[in-house]
Protein backbone atom coordinates (compact mmCIF):
# COMPACT_ATOMS: atom_id res chain seq x y z
CA UNK A 1 0.00 0.00 0.00
CA UNK A 2 2.78 2.19 0.70
CA UNK A 3 4.06 1.55 -2.73
CA UNK A 4 0.88 1.88 -4.44
CA UNK A 5 0.67 5.18 -2.11
CA UNK A 6 4.34 6.82 -3.51
CA UNK A 7 3.59 5.93 -6.61
CA UNK A 8 0.62 7.80 -7.17
CA UNK A 9 2.48 10.50 -5.12
CA UNK A 10 5.32 10.63 -7.30
CA UNK A 11 2.73 11.01 -10.31
CA UNK A 12 0.75 14.12 -9.16
CA UNK A 13 4.20 15.66 -8.23
CA UNK A 14 5.33 15.38 -11.96
CA UNK A 15 2.48 16.21 -13.59
CA UNK A 16 1.76 19.24 -11.71
CA UNK A 17 5.47 20.27 -12.41
CA UNK A 18 4.51 19.53 -16.06
CA UNK A 19 1.69 21.86 -16.11
CA UNK A 20 4.64 24.84 -14.54
CA UNK A 21 6.96 23.62 -17.39
CA UNK A 22 4.21 24.10 -19.66
CA UNK A 23 3.12 27.36 -18.63
CA UNK A 24 7.04 28.98 -17.97
CA UNK A 25 8.46 27.35 -21.57
CA UNK A 26 9.54 30.64 -22.91
CA UNK A 27 10.84 31.93 -19.25
CA UNK A 28 12.00 28.54 -17.86
CA UNK A 29 10.84 26.79 -14.55
CA UNK A 30 10.54 28.43 -11.17
CA UNK A 31 12.99 26.69 -9.33
CA UNK A 32 12.59 29.04 -6.35
CA UNK A 33 11.64 26.94 -3.01
CA UNK A 34 11.79 23.81 -4.77
CA UNK A 35 13.31 20.64 -2.87
CA UNK A 36 16.59 19.33 -4.37
CA UNK A 37 14.65 16.23 -5.79
CA UNK A 38 12.39 18.51 -7.45
CA UNK A 39 14.31 21.07 -9.20
CA UNK A 40 16.23 17.59 -10.70
CA UNK A 41 13.06 16.84 -12.00
CA UNK A 42 11.65 20.54 -13.37
CA UNK A 43 14.97 20.36 -15.11
CA UNK A 44 15.25 16.61 -16.71
CA UNK A 45 11.05 17.91 -18.42
CA UNK A 46 12.07 18.16 -22.18
CA UNK A 47 9.70 20.06 -24.38
CA UNK A 48 9.95 17.48 -27.24
CA UNK A 49 8.79 17.85 -31.28
CA UNK A 50 9.61 14.52 -32.66
CA UNK A 51 10.85 14.25 -36.08
CA UNK A 52 7.69 12.65 -38.60
CA UNK A 53 9.13 11.38 -41.87
CA UNK A 54 7.81 8.77 -44.51
CA UNK A 55 9.66 5.32 -44.50
CA UNK A 56 9.64 1.22 -43.48
CA UNK A 57 10.09 0.06 -40.38
CA UNK A 58 11.21 -3.38 -39.38
CA UNK A 59 11.29 -4.06 -35.92
CA UNK A 60 13.99 -6.36 -35.76
CA UNK A 61 15.68 -4.79 -31.89
CA UNK A 62 18.73 -3.18 -34.04
CA UNK A 63 18.22 0.58 -34.32
CA UNK A 64 20.63 0.65 -37.65
CA UNK A 65 17.97 2.30 -39.64
CA UNK A 66 18.93 5.77 -41.15
CA UNK A 67 15.91 7.67 -39.24
CA UNK A 68 17.32 6.61 -35.96
CA UNK A 69 19.42 9.53 -36.56
CA UNK A 70 16.53 12.00 -37.06
CA UNK A 71 15.24 10.59 -33.45
CA UNK A 72 14.45 12.60 -30.23
CA UNK A 73 16.78 11.24 -27.72
CA UNK A 74 15.93 10.97 -24.07
CA UNK A 75 18.05 9.43 -21.02
CA UNK A 76 16.21 7.90 -18.14
CA UNK A 77 18.30 10.19 -15.51
CA UNK A 78 15.38 9.90 -12.54
CA UNK A 79 14.81 7.33 -10.10
CA UNK A 80 11.28 7.52 -8.84
CA UNK A 81 11.58 4.29 -6.52
CA UNK A 82 12.70 3.18 -3.85
CA UNK A 83 14.56 6.54 -3.80
CA UNK A 84 12.02 9.39 -4.66
CA UNK A 85 13.21 11.58 -7.67
CA UNK A 86 17.05 10.60 -6.96
CA UNK A 87 19.62 10.00 -9.89
CA UNK A 88 19.24 6.78 -11.67
CA UNK A 89 21.71 4.04 -10.61
CA UNK A 90 22.35 3.10 -14.62
CA UNK A 91 22.21 5.08 -17.67
CA UNK A 92 19.20 3.99 -20.58
CA UNK A 93 18.52 6.05 -23.16
CA UNK A 94 15.42 6.60 -25.32
CA UNK A 95 14.51 7.87 -29.02
CA UNK A 96 11.45 8.70 -30.39
CA UNK A 97 9.81 9.68 -33.54
CA UNK A 98 7.30 9.28 -35.97
CA UNK A 99 7.29 7.32 -39.05
CA UNK A 100 4.22 7.25 -41.36
CA UNK A 101 1.19 6.56 -38.02
CA UNK A 102 3.04 4.73 -36.29
CA UNK A 103 5.23 6.02 -32.43
CA UNK A 104 8.76 4.32 -32.92
CA UNK A 105 10.68 4.10 -29.73
CA UNK A 106 14.09 2.63 -28.63
CA UNK A 107 15.77 2.10 -25.50
CA UNK A 108 19.08 1.22 -25.17
CA UNK A 109 19.14 -0.42 -21.03
CA UNK A 110 22.39 -0.58 -19.75
CA UNK A 111 23.42 -3.05 -17.00
CA UNK A 112 26.93 -3.26 -15.60
CA UNK A 113 26.23 -7.00 -14.99
CA UNK A 114 24.02 -8.13 -17.97
CA UNK A 115 24.23 -11.69 -15.89
CA UNK A 116 21.42 -10.39 -13.64
CA UNK A 117 19.14 -9.37 -15.66
CA UNK A 118 15.73 -11.39 -14.80
CA UNK A 119 13.32 -11.74 -18.45
CA UNK A 120 11.96 -15.41 -17.79
CA UNK A 121 9.42 -16.15 -21.21
CA UNK A 122 6.00 -15.11 -19.35
CA UNK A 123 2.71 -14.78 -20.35
CA UNK A 124 1.44 -11.34 -21.76
CA UNK A 125 1.17 -8.40 -19.30
CA UNK A 126 2.97 -10.69 -16.56
CA UNK A 127 6.18 -8.41 -16.82
CA UNK A 128 5.88 -6.55 -13.42
CA UNK A 129 9.13 -8.59 -11.67
CA UNK A 130 11.05 -8.58 -14.72
CA UNK A 131 13.43 -6.41 -16.44
CA UNK A 132 11.44 -4.30 -19.25
CA UNK A 133 11.30 -0.76 -20.83
CA UNK A 134 8.38 1.12 -21.82
CA UNK A 135 6.82 4.21 -22.10
CA UNK A 136 3.33 5.58 -20.94
CA UNK A 137 1.43 8.40 -23.17
CA UNK A 138 -1.32 10.86 -22.68
CA UNK A 139 -3.71 10.54 -25.38
CA UNK A 140 -5.77 13.89 -24.92
CA UNK A 141 -3.16 15.88 -22.35
CA UNK A 142 -5.99 15.72 -19.75
CA UNK A 143 -3.49 14.31 -17.19
CA UNK A 144 -6.52 11.75 -16.51
CA UNK A 145 -5.17 8.59 -18.05
CA UNK A 146 -2.16 6.72 -19.83
CA UNK A 147 -1.75 3.89 -22.56
CA UNK A 148 1.18 2.49 -21.24
CA UNK A 149 3.48 -0.48 -23.80
CA UNK A 150 6.43 -2.57 -22.14
CA UNK A 151 8.33 -5.03 -23.19
CA UNK A 152 10.57 -6.99 -21.30
CA UNK A 153 14.42 -8.01 -21.83
CA UNK A 154 12.98 -11.37 -23.10
CA UNK A 155 10.39 -9.34 -25.83
CA UNK A 156 7.34 -10.24 -23.49
CA UNK A 157 5.06 -7.62 -24.14
CA UNK A 158 2.74 -5.79 -22.14
CA UNK A 159 0.29 -2.94 -22.56
CA UNK A 160 -3.09 -1.67 -20.32
CA UNK A 161 -4.61 1.77 -19.96
CA UNK A 162 -3.80 3.54 -16.30
CA UNK A 163 -5.97 5.82 -14.50
CA UNK A 164 -3.72 8.52 -13.52
CA UNK A 165 -6.24 9.99 -10.26
CA UNK A 166 -6.73 6.52 -8.55
CA UNK A 167 -3.42 4.63 -10.10
CA UNK A 168 -5.11 1.23 -11.00
CA UNK A 169 -4.60 -0.04 -14.48
CA UNK A 170 -6.93 -2.12 -16.61
CA UNK A 171 -4.76 -5.21 -18.02
CA UNK A 172 -7.43 -6.39 -20.16
CA UNK A 173 -6.85 -3.63 -23.10
CA UNK A 174 -4.86 -5.49 -25.53
CA UNK A 175 -3.51 -3.15 -28.74
CA UNK A 176 -1.73 -4.46 -31.99
CA UNK A 177 1.77 -2.72 -32.09
CA UNK A 178 5.22 -5.13 -31.81
CA UNK A 179 8.27 -5.04 -30.09
CA UNK A 180 11.17 -6.95 -30.19
CA UNK A 181 14.18 -6.98 -27.58
CA UNK A 182 17.76 -8.46 -28.00
CA UNK A 183 20.41 -8.94 -25.77
CA UNK A 184 23.92 -7.26 -26.16
CA UNK A 185 27.28 -7.57 -24.25
CA UNK A 186 26.34 -4.08 -21.77
CA UNK A 187 23.00 -4.52 -21.24
CA UNK A 188 19.82 -5.17 -23.92
CA UNK A 189 18.19 -2.88 -26.77
CA UNK A 190 14.52 -2.83 -27.28
CA UNK A 191 12.60 -1.60 -30.35
CA UNK A 192 9.02 -0.93 -30.82
CA UNK A 193 6.51 0.12 -33.19
CA UNK A 194 2.80 1.95 -31.52
CA UNK A 195 0.65 2.86 -34.43
CA UNK A 196 -1.32 5.63 -33.17
CA UNK A 197 -4.59 4.80 -34.41
CA UNK A 198 -4.49 2.28 -31.48
CA UNK A 199 -4.45 4.88 -28.66
CA UNK A 200 -7.68 6.79 -29.42
CA UNK A 201 -5.69 10.09 -29.62
CA UNK A 202 -7.65 13.36 -30.56
CA UNK A 203 -5.29 15.03 -32.84
CA UNK A 204 -6.63 18.41 -31.60
CA UNK A 205 -3.84 21.40 -32.55
CA UNK A 206 -2.50 23.39 -29.92
CA UNK A 207 -2.83 19.91 -26.85
CA UNK A 208 0.23 19.33 -24.80
CA UNK A 209 0.34 15.42 -24.36
CA UNK A 210 2.78 13.79 -21.83
CA UNK A 211 5.40 10.90 -22.05
CA UNK A 212 6.72 8.89 -19.81
CA UNK A 213 9.96 6.83 -19.92
CA UNK A 214 10.40 4.18 -17.51
CA UNK A 215 12.69 0.90 -16.80
CA UNK A 216 12.30 -1.32 -14.30
CA UNK A 217 15.20 -2.64 -12.84
CA UNK A 218 14.85 -5.33 -10.27
CA UNK A 219 18.17 -6.21 -8.44
CA UNK A 220 18.98 -5.87 -4.32
CA UNK A 221 15.60 -3.84 -4.66
CA UNK A 222 13.28 -2.79 -7.75
CA UNK A 223 14.27 0.51 -9.01
CA UNK A 224 11.73 2.15 -11.22
CA UNK A 225 13.41 4.89 -13.34
CA UNK A 226 12.12 7.07 -15.48
CA UNK A 227 12.52 10.94 -17.66
CA UNK A 228 9.57 13.60 -18.63
CA UNK A 229 8.35 14.94 -21.46
CA UNK A 230 5.95 17.03 -23.38
CA UNK A 231 4.99 16.41 -26.80
CA UNK A 232 2.75 17.98 -29.49
CA UNK A 233 1.14 16.35 -32.55
CA UNK A 234 -0.27 18.42 -35.27
CA UNK A 235 -1.51 16.18 -38.65
CA UNK A 236 -3.99 17.28 -41.06
CA UNK A 237 -5.62 13.83 -40.38
CA UNK A 238 -6.65 11.28 -37.63
CA UNK A 239 -4.44 8.21 -38.76
CA UNK A 240 -6.56 5.83 -40.39
CA UNK A 241 -7.43 2.27 -38.74
CA UNK A 242 -5.01 0.14 -40.47
CA UNK A 243 -6.83 -3.16 -40.04
CA UNK A 244 -10.29 -3.04 -39.43
CA UNK A 245 -11.54 -6.43 -39.53
CA UNK A 246 -9.85 -9.38 -38.35
CA UNK A 247 -9.90 -12.88 -38.71
CA UNK A 248 -8.27 -15.38 -36.74
CA UNK A 249 -8.55 -18.69 -37.59
CA UNK A 250 -7.31 -21.76 -35.03
CA UNK A 251 -6.94 -25.37 -35.63
CA UNK A 252 -6.17 -27.47 -32.23
CA UNK A 253 -5.18 -31.54 -32.77
CA UNK A 254 -6.28 -33.66 -29.47
CA UNK A 255 -5.25 -37.10 -29.19
CA UNK A 256 -6.92 -38.28 -26.02
CA UNK A 257 -5.91 -42.24 -24.92
CA UNK A 258 -7.26 -44.29 -21.97
CA UNK A 259 -8.19 -47.41 -20.74
CA UNK A 260 -9.40 -49.53 -17.42
CA UNK A 261 -6.89 -50.12 -15.01
CA UNK A 262 -8.96 -52.20 -12.83
CA UNK A 263 -8.95 -54.62 -15.90
CA UNK A 264 -6.01 -54.02 -17.19
CA UNK A 265 -7.57 -53.24 -20.51
CA UNK A 266 -5.68 -52.40 -23.93
CA UNK A 267 -4.99 -48.28 -24.76
CA UNK A 268 -7.85 -46.77 -26.55
CA UNK A 269 -7.26 -43.85 -28.38
CA UNK A 270 -9.47 -41.37 -29.95
CA UNK A 271 -8.62 -38.25 -32.28
CA UNK A 272 -10.43 -35.12 -32.69
CA UNK A 273 -9.61 -31.71 -34.33
CA UNK A 274 -10.61 -28.75 -33.30
CA UNK A 275 -11.39 -25.34 -35.34
CA UNK A 276 -12.24 -22.42 -34.44
CA UNK A 277 -12.58 -18.71 -35.91
CA UNK A 278 -11.95 -15.34 -34.51
CA UNK A 279 -13.57 -12.30 -35.77
CA UNK A 280 -12.91 -8.49 -34.84
CA UNK A 281 -14.51 -5.51 -36.52
CA UNK A 282 -13.36 -1.75 -35.20
CA UNK A 283 -15.34 0.97 -36.05
CA UNK A 284 -13.29 3.45 -33.90
CA UNK A 285 -9.97 2.28 -32.10
CA UNK A 286 -12.21 2.15 -28.69
CA UNK A 287 -15.12 0.64 -30.15
CA UNK A 288 -15.91 -2.30 -32.31
CA UNK A 289 -17.44 -6.02 -32.31
CA UNK A 290 -15.84 -9.43 -31.66
CA UNK A 291 -17.19 -12.84 -31.94
CA UNK A 292 -16.04 -16.37 -32.00
CA UNK A 293 -17.66 -19.28 -34.45
CA UNK A 294 -17.19 -22.34 -32.98
CA UNK A 295 -14.77 -21.45 -29.55
CA UNK A 296 -11.83 -23.27 -29.05
CA UNK A 297 -11.33 -23.07 -25.66
CA UNK A 298 -7.66 -24.38 -25.58
CA UNK A 299 -6.77 -21.12 -28.01
CA UNK A 300 -8.15 -18.92 -25.03
CA UNK A 301 -5.83 -16.54 -23.44
CA UNK A 302 -6.63 -15.05 -20.35
CA UNK A 303 -5.65 -11.68 -19.06
CA UNK A 304 -3.74 -11.29 -16.04
CA UNK A 305 -5.68 -9.43 -13.05
CA UNK A 306 -4.53 -6.95 -10.17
Amino acid sequence: MLNASRNIAVTLLTLAFLCTVNASEKAGPDLRGLSDAEKRLVKQIKIVAPAQIEGHVVVDGVLDEPFWKQATHIELTLETYPANLAPAPVKTDAWILRVNDDIVVGFKAYDPNPRAIQAPLRDRDGIDLDDYVGFAFDPDGKKLRTYEFYVSASGVQADWVRNRVNGKRSRDWDADWEAVAVSVTNGYVAEMRLPLCEMDVPLVKGVRRTLIFKRHYPRDVRHRLAAFAITQYDPAATPAIKRKLTVVPSVSYVDERERDVVKNGDWESEDEFLGSVDLEYKFTPSFGLAATIKPNYLQVETDLTE
